[in-house]
Formats: structure tokens, C-alpha cells, sequence
């Protein structure tokens, strides 16, 4: 069986570099994740981004059975979804906010993948080789990983 393109080795397991990358416990892929966050320049915005995914290390913890009382869990997710809230409200509440929250959405809509079956069928029908097809959408990949802020200015 091969998921996300990695081979499950004879044990049924993917390699021990790959299931680290999978579970977010590669500190390498991790900084990659943290320099994609500070593309966005919003330290509140990181730090939502950090309570979400706080909020899903806790329900995997929860489905792996680390939590022995139901009142321990409770708490730990209604904590969490408090501060999710507090920072949402610094984030999109009020009318200061209003700009952020549309560029956001404007970089989440410009940073779509460029792949989509219909788009790729239509550039084929019309004679496109594909040569020049970007799937990366905004982003120029030829510029060795500058736009997405891995590679420092020359």
C-alpha cells in the first residue's frame, strides 16, 4: 500500500522519517510550518493558528486515551476553545480588523492550488503541453523557494 506517495514497509509502518513528518514531530518540517506562519506577518494570527492546532493535539490525545478522567478533557478542550474564541476576536472581531480578515481571505483564495481536473482537461483540449503549467498558483517555483521565504535574499 502507498499513501501520500511514501511506501509502507515490510512491518506495515511507514519509514520512521516519514511517520514523523506525518505526525508533526519532525522539527524540520515543523520550522518550515513555522516560517509558512510569519509569511502571513500577524503574530495573533500565528498564535491562532497554534490554539487550532493545540485544539487537535488534544482530541488526538483524547482518541488515544491519555486523558483517564472526563472532567480532565473536558476542561482541557473547553480551555482551549475559549482562548480559540479570545483570539478569533482579536483577529476578525470588531471593525479595525475588517482589512486582515479580507486579506486573509484574499491570500487563502491566491494561494489555492492551481491543479483542478477541469483546468488541466481544458488546457489539454486547447493543445497546452503543460510545459510552462504552474500548480503552485501565485507562487514562481523556479525562484529556488524565495517567494515561499525557505531561501534567503542573495
Amino acid at each position: 500500500m502507498i499513501m501520500a506517495g511514501y511506501p509502507v514497509q515490510k512491518t506495515g509502518r511507514f519509514a520512521e522519517k516519514v511517520e514523523l513528518v506525518l505526525e508533526n514531530k519532525n522539527p524540520d518540517t515543523l520550522l518550515m510550518l513555522m516560517k509558512l506562519l510569519r509569511i502571513f506577518g500577524s503574530p495573533d494570527y500565528t498564535a491562532l493558528i497554534m490554539y487550532y492546532h493545540l485544539f487537535n493535539a488534544t482530541l488526538q490525545a483524547q482518541a488515544m486515551g491519555t486523558f483517564d478522567k472526563p472532567s480532565v478533557l473536558i476542561k482541557a478542550i473547553s480551555d482551549t476553545l475559549e482562548k480559540i474564541k479570545e483570539q478569533e476576536d482579536i483577529v476578525f472581531g470588531g471593525q479595525e480588523t475588517v482589512e486582515l480578515k479580507k486579506a486573509l481571505y484574499k491570500d487563502i483564495a491566491d494561494d489555492e492550488s492551481n491543479v483542478k481536473v477541469e483546468h488541466v482537461a481544458e488546457l489539454i483540449s486547447k493543445g497546452d503541453d503543460l510545459d510552462n503549467f504552474n500548480p503552485y498558483g501565485k507562487y514562481d517555483v523556479t525562484d529556488g523557494g524565495k517567494a515561499f521565504g525557505f531561501v534567503a535574499d542573495e
